[in-house]
């Protein structure tokens, strides 16, 4: 897929085809291709638990918040990101992409230098509206700290080679909790078990 251009991207900007609001510096957060993306100050931890492990079964609408908790920092409060410790965030701006385009979420080097990785999964579709769920990860060894209004990602565009007119449920304002207990995949799962066992497996 073809990227697209720093001129055409601030023009598809201007013409509001593409949102991403607020927008402090149109110069510095535009590149060919890429647009910064900034860390709101809303952030989704993994709570302590008893539990000896954590079953993605379990991690259903009702359940979830026996595993995760949210929390909001006051803007200038800082996040500090410890060593193998992983949260949801969320960028900052709005995002609405139309149907003909869609884009992935990279970290940045300068923080990537610095063993941050805010994405594992990375592909926002066609038609998309609300703030983007970000996975902080630390791969260094020493804490980070993050302080909200940071670009610490980039949004690259492209062009989608047909229009996409799959309607979104919900339009979030800050980080997500997973839904993996609610996916319908469990079933599945079951079904190949079942037909292995026949099988003697």
């Amino acid at each position: 897929m073809p990227i697209i251009g720093k001129e055409t991207l601030l023009k598809l900007l201007k013409e509001r085809e593409i949102i991403v609001s607020p927008m402090l510096n149109y110069k510095e957060q535009v590149d060919d291709g890429t647009i910064n993306i900034r860390l709101s100050n809303k952030f989704i931890v993994m709570k302590k638990t008893s539990e000896p492990l954590l079953d993605p079964r379990e991690m259903k609408k009702d359940k979830i918040k026996r595993y995760q908790s949210i929390i909001k920092l006051s803007f200038g409060e800082p996040f500090i990101l410890h060593p193998k410790e992983f949260v949801l965030a969320s960028t900052m701006e709005f995002i609405r992409l139309p149907s003909h385009k869609c884009a992935y979420v990279l970290s940045r080097s300068r923080f990537g230098r610095c063993g941050l990785i805010i994405a594992t999964a990375t592909y926002v579709h066609p038609n998309w509206k609300g703030c983007l769920t970000l996975e902080l990860v630390n791969f260094g060894d020493v804490p980070i700290k993050l302080e909200c209004g940071a670009p610490i990602g980039q949004l690259v565009i492209h062009d989608a080679t047909s229009t996409v007119q799959k309607k979104q449920k919900n339009i979030p304002t800050g980080p997500i909790f997973t839904n993996i207990g609610d996916d319908g995949d469990w079933e599945g799962i079951q079904k190949f078990r079942d037909f292995w066992k026949n099988y003697g497996l």
